[in-house]
């Protein structure tokens, strides 16, 4: 249901714009997560200067939420195809997850693959972001098994 909800709020949005070109500063959008009980939610990324970026995420499942801040460093390998990146970085990340784990704060890691379609204001990626939760109930505080989807419009 909330899914659906976000997906309906972003289409309206992104229709009331127009065309832009992909290299832009500013991008938002909506992320799957699978592993640690595959979260969903939102992605805001951030240029701020060549190659660095700032991105918030925003994940939730049926126990409550995490909010992530990362810093990302994006580059261009030159074996890559015009429009795909590599970025990598890393930041701390904030978590309110119910009876089962109330609040969780620790650092993040980021590493992953950025297309940005040339004749869309879109960009898709994909990225391992592992987390080590150093405030926690319980025992396993490492959750290296998060592999994201993130599909974005660029402002």
């Amino acid at each position: 249901m909330k899914i659906s909800k976000i997906i309906s709020v972003l289409i309206i949005m992104f229709s009331s714009f127009s065309l832009l070109s992909e290299e832009t500063d500013f991008s938002a959008g909506i992320r799957l997560e699978a592993g640690k009980d595959g979260n969903y939610g939102a992605t805001i990324r951030y240029r701020f200067a060549d190659p660095s970026h700032l991105e918030g995420l925003i994940l939730f499942n049926r126990n409550g939420f995490e909010f992530s801040a990362l810093y990302e460093y994006q580059i261009h390998p030159e074996f890559f195809p015009e429009n795909l990146f590599l970025f990598f970085g890393g930041g701390a990340h904030i978590g309110l997850w119910g009876e089962d784990d109330p609040t969780v704060f620790g650092p993040d890691g980021i590493v992953g693959i950025l297309y940005s379609v040339k004749d869309l204001p879109m960009n898709f990626s994909l990225d391992w972001h592992p987390v080590y939760n150093i405030v926690s109930e319980k025992e396993q505080r490492m959750w290296g098994n998060k592999l994201g989807i993130s599909v974005r419009y660029c402002f």
